[in-house]
This record gives C-alpha cells, structure tokens and sequence, in this order.
C-alpha cells in the first residue's frame, strides 16, 4: 500500500511538473537556426485597473526556431544584474541557471519569482506602466529574453485586490494575460450534521444550526508567499475568517463546537486546535462588529516545502472548512429569513515580507428560516364571522405536545437553550410557570438574561393557545414536518371539533438562492398560501334550569292532574 501512495504521489508531482514548467531554454549548442533579435512587442491584456507594472530581464538571448518550437539560445544574464548562486555560493552560469529554472514545478516558480531580491535588481528602461482601466493593452518593446513582470501596486487595507508576478518568454510578439488568483469564502448549513433532515435551511426555534465555513485557496500563486532561502519557515499566509450573525441568531462560544479542517476529494481531515485560534471579542470592521473570528497560519498546517503539498491540494486548490454550531432563537416569516454572512481576509501581496497587508473578500451569506403557523378559527355556516376562545394545541410527529413561548402575544417554540430553566409562581390554579429569555454568556460559559431594569424579562410558557377577538392564533418557530393540531375547547355555543387536523408545513427552497417558499396542506390538501382556517358549527340547544323545558312539564303535569280528577268525579256521579 505504502508504495502505491508512493507512485501515485510522483505520478502528481510529474503531471504538475508536465503541466506548470517553463518553456524550453535552450544554450548555444542547442540552438536552431537564427531569428530575428527584435524587438518584439510584449503585450500585457486585461490588466488590472489601477495596478502598476514593471519589467526585469532576468536573461537575454537569441529567438532561434528548433523544428516547430522557438527558442531562446546564447543564453545570458540579462540586464537586471539577478544571478543565481550555486549550492557552493558561486556563480552560476546563465545556462545552467536557466536550464535549473525550467525544472521548476509552478510552485517553485511562483516561490522563486517572489523572493527575488528586486531592491538591487535593474528594472527595464522606461517599463513601468499603470493601468487606468482593465480595457486598454500595456504594451513593451523588448528583445529576446526572459522576463518577470512585477506588479508594484500598493494596496489599500481592505482591497480585494492581490498583487503577483509573471514570468514570461519574448521570442517573437508575445501576449500575455495576468490572472493572479485569490482564495474565495463560502458559506452554508454543513449538511452533514444530523440535524439537517427535513431540510437544510429551515430549522424550529431553538435549534443549534450547523454552519460551515470555507476557504477555497488556489495553489496556482500560493508558491510566492514562501520566502526563499534561509527564510522559509519564516514564511506565514494568514487567513481570517470574520462571522456576522443577524438578530435572531444567538452566538453561544460554550455551545459553538469549534472544528477546523483540511478537505480533499469531500473527505475532512480534522486540524489540531493548537493551530488556529477563535476570537470571541473582535474589534469593530467599518461600520459592522463580527461575531466572531477564526484564524490560521495556512503554512503552519502545510509546511513550506511546495513539493510536500499534494496531500494537501483538492484539485487546483487548498480548502479549509470551519463548523460551528449557532442558536437560532427568534423566529422570522417567509421573507429574507435570518441571515449568518461571513468574510475572509487573505494575504495579498508576495513582496511584502513582513505580510502586514490583506485584502478582504465580499460577504457571503447563508439564510436560514422558521415557520409561524397562523390560523383564523370562523363559523362552519359564515366564514365571515370569526370566533373567540378556542382553545388549540399542538403535537410533533411524535406525538408530543409543544411547548410555546407566549413573546408579546406570538408564540415561539420552547427550548431550552433559547430560554433558562422554568420557574413556576403561584400555587394551584393560579399558578404560572415562567421563563428568561437568554442573551449570550459571561466569560464562565454561564447564560446570562434579557434585563428589564434590575430583573429578568419573564415570558409565560404555554402548552395551550387561545384564538383572539380577530379568531386568530399561531405557533411559530417550527421548521417543516408534518404536525397535528388537536382543538381541546370550542367557543361558546359552538361544538368542539370530532377529529384533530392534521397539518403539514412544507419548505419549497431555491437551492441557487436558498431562498424558501412556504405552503401548508391540510389532511392531505395542499392549501393556497400558509395560513389555515378551521370552521366550527354551532351546537344544539338544551333545555336549561328556569327555561322554557320545564315550564312545558308544569303544564303537562297539571293538565294531567285536572283529567284525573275529571275522571274520578265522573265516575262517583254515575255510581250515585
């Protein structure tokens, strides 16, 4: 086993060798028939607007066509005075000096165009070029040789932008493109954790939602950031993860259940916690605060050595995912839904060796929703006319009776993480069971409560709702799932419902947008919009004490009372 992943791992390193290396140098001795010397137009398209560009010849030489290929031969060191030194710290020959170059894989390209000691090297006469827009051509006037274009912009902290080098091969009008890569965030609900069964983005009142973070960082420029020589393990590439959470959802750090890991082909590889580090007090962003911070030393985890990083790449990136865990714990209708958005800030600058600026992505978010049933209780013969005083519960698929929050007359979903233990007041009938609501912790993990003046806010727990003077009751704070509601009094003169209803909320959700559209069906049918109706009829009326039902039996009774006498007279008479 062991030699496979071996063979395997070179056959990786030859395929990046094949696909990145550089384009053929070739010495004298190998040269082909002569060409032009130039001056060839060097042509840079779609250049970053606003950036600044300049020109060093690291070699110069001789175009000479090989067969079908062109070539550089007679090989010398060009005009920016770079030389490479030897293993024994003498110097190189420029051929042997570019024939090692063209053995570079792309990560020790990228290594080597950044750690080029540009402060004594000669920059091309006249090359340095800014670009007012992304539109308009650079163009240079070069001879045969090999050059590196370095990007001298000095970014502005908070700038999406990153700066990165080009080494490119002049032997004959040439064209090149600059597409210097930056790790990307994403967002969304870890849809591998097991609470994500109904669906990924609706969630009941109370749950601990899990969300993931990630990094896609390409491989491709990644190589620049590692300082040459002796410096290596100098090299740092600091990636920070900024989490901002909407009302609604309550960061809870006792609760997150941090992990933080490496994926490749979707399998996580779990990274120690001694190489990153959370923030749970980070300092303000502009006009926003995060919630929070994770972050990492990417070389810290990968080494700097660019030949170990194949177990680390997944395709032509590293990715590094984040889970954690938040509250949701206040519920929100259809509409935007509750939004947790996060940012990445990235290096974004190989030349700086100290690595003190960064860029920062645009946000991502990730919505995630709760539903409110709503429902209006009318008269089975008027529809119009709504009805007071029924009184409903509500059971999960289970089974179980809910508990409900009574939050200024809407009713959430209890939970115990959402809401402190129950405290009851009151004896017998008149006793109350209430709750606090939780707003976060103190440095000791311990929940603290939503103050209104010295004392706790207290909220009433309810397993019973009452429909209003509009007919109107709900219980909100519920994800999809199919739920029962059971009416356990009628209104006044109105006969209590014969069979529960049962009640199915469905989550229509837009993967592209993850946006959700919310239809219920009741006893199997489908509705039009989420709101329900339930129709009571009136009942019989009974006879009542003092009514009209025994004024009937007096009559009767004394009617009865009369005939017997009658009878009786009648009968003395005729015996007489």
């Amino acid at each position: 086993m062991k030699n496979i992943k071996k063979l395997l791992a070179l056959v990786l390193a030859l395929a990046i060798c094949a696909a990145f290396a550089l384009p053929a140098l070739a010495t004298a001795d190998e040269a082909g028939k002569p060409a032009s010397e130039g001056p060839f137009i060097l042509t840079m398209n779609t250049p970053q607007k606003g950036h600044t560009y300049e020109i060093y010849q690291l070699f110069k030489g001789n175009p000479a066509q090989d067969g079908e290929n062109w070539i550089l031969a007679n090989v010398q060191y060009g005009s920016s005075g770079w030389k490479m030194e030897s293993s024994e710290n003498t110097e190189m020959t420029a051929a042997k000096a570019a024939e090692k170059i063209s053995e570079f894989t792309t990560q020790e390209l990228n290594e080597f165009v950044a750690g080029l000691d540009y402060e004594n090297m000669t920059a091309v006469d006249d090359s340095l070029k800014n670009a007012d827009d992304a539109t308009t051509p650079l163009t240079w006037e070069l001879e045969g040789g090999y050059y590196v274009i370095k990007d001298t912009t000095e970014l502005a902290e908070g700038s999406e932008d990153v700066v990165s080098g080009i080494m490119v091969r002049v032997v004959g009008p040439t064209d090149v493109t600059p597409k210097p890569t930056k790790p990307t965030p994403d967002k969304d609900v870890d849809k591998t954790d097991p609470i994500v069964v109904g669906g990924p983005y609706d969630y009941n009142v109370g749950d601990m939602i899990p969300y993931v973070l990630k990094a896609t960082v390409p491989v491709k420029d990644l190589g620049q950031f590692v300082k040459p020589g002796d410096d290596k393990e100098k090299s740092t590439y600091n990636l920070t993860f900024r989490d901002y959470m909407e009302e609604g959802l309550l960061y809870l750090p006792s609760e997150a259940d941090f992990h933080v890991y490496y994926t490749v082909n979707d399998e996580r590889n779990e990274i120690d916690k001694a190489y990153y580090n959370i923030n749970n007090s980070p300092a303000a962003t502009g006009e926003k605060t995060p919630t929070f911070e994770v972050s990492l030393d990417l070389f810290k985890i990968i080494g700097t050595d660019t030949n170990n990083w194949s177990q680390f790449i997944d395709g032509d990136n590293i990715v590094i995912e984040v889970t954690y865990k938040a509250l949701l714990e206040k519920v929100e209708q259809v509409g935007t839904g509750v939004k947790n958005e996060v940012t990445l800030v990235y290096p974004n600058n190989p030349y700086d060796d100290d690595q003190t600026g960064s860029s920062v992505s645009p946000p991502v978010d990730v919505p995630v929703y709760s539903f409110t049933l709503e429902g209006t209780k009318v008269d089975g013969e008027d529809g119009t006319k709504v009805l007071s005083g029924a009184e409903f519960q509500l059971k999960d698929s289970e089974g179980n009776v809910i508990k409900f929050v009574d939050v200024d007359g809407q009713f959430i979903r209890w939970s115990d993480t959402a809401f402190s233990e129950e405290k009851t007041e009151g004896e017998g009938e008149n006793a109350t069971t209430y709750v606090y609501k939780v707003e976060g912790e103190d440095e000791n993990g311990s929940p603290k409560y939503v103050m209104e003046g010295e004392n706790p806010k207290k909220y009433t727990v309810v397993e019973t709702v009452t429909s209003d003077e509009n007919g109107k009751f709900n219980f909100g704070g519920l994800a999809a799932g199919t739920y029962t509601l059971v009416e356990t009094k009628a209104p006044a003169g109105y006969n209590k419902l014969e069979k529960d209803i049962t009640v199915e909320v469905i989550a229509k959700i837009d993967e592209e947008t993850k946006k959700v559209t919310w239809t219920v069906a009741v006893n199997n049918e489908e509705q039009e919009g989420a709101a329900i109706t339930v129709a009571n009829n009136k009942g019989s009326t009974l006879p009542s004490t003092g009514g009209m039902g025994t004024t009937i039996l007096y009559i009767v009774g004394a009617v009865l009372v009369v005939g017997a006498g009658v009878v009786l007279f009648t009968k003395r008479r005729m015996s007489n």
